[in-house]
């Protein structure tokens, strides 16, 4: 008893993603890092330039400074641990708990740059301006982790349906042949 079979019509989809690079792209924190560094500094990335085969950052001044490069340096230091992969992942059960770390961040951000004021020479009419900034640049970051959002929304993105139809032609036993 010979039998061909032949396979037809294979599809495979990925709800909304193509693989996991997606994740990594999710879990970037660099943005957001860049942007209060660039806000922190009076600069802008203008555009990009190649050197020596490698396309680097163009900056220029769009505004004075905030701070000196040792408190650019020292905010980022005391900011990157904040807004990293490691931690949109963590889990706040409401809205109300996030609210919560938002504050105790503000306070907290508010009283190192006031403790630093003329180390990182801040004038004292910036420290509002920086905290709001940072605040509101890592909220909508945070609010990732409300409920477990974000580690839940892993198992869509990394979920692939495959479908297959076989089709038998010849002799032999087929229970599904009519």
């Amino acid at each position: 008893m010979e039998e061909n079979e032949n396979i037809s019509g294979s599809q495979v989809s990925n709800e909304g993603f193509t693989n996991a690079g997606v994740i990594s792209l999710r879990l970037d924190t660099n943005p957001l890092l860049e942007a209060v560094e660039s806000n922190l500094k009076g600069s802008k990335t203008i555009g990009y330039k190649e050197k020596e085969g490698v396309f680097v950052p163009v900056t220029a001044t769009v505004g004075k400074p905030k701070c000196n490069e040792l408190g650019v340096q020292s905010i980022m230091s005391w900011l990157t641990p904040l807004l990293s992969p490691h931690t949109v992942q963590g889990n706040y059960k409401t809205v109300d708990d996030l609210n919560e770390y938002l504050i105790r961040l503000e306070i907290d951000l508010f009283s190192y740059l006031m403790i630093n004021i003329h180390k990182f020479d801040i004038d004292e009419y910036e420290i509002d301006g920086i905290t709001d900034m940072i605040i509101n640049t890592s909220e909508p970051f945070f609010t990732r982790l409300i409920d477990n959002k974000e580690r839940e929304s892993y198992g869509q993105t990394m979920v692939t349906r495959e479908a297959r139809s076989l089709e038998s032609s010849g002799g032999g036993f087929n229970i599904f042949k009519r």
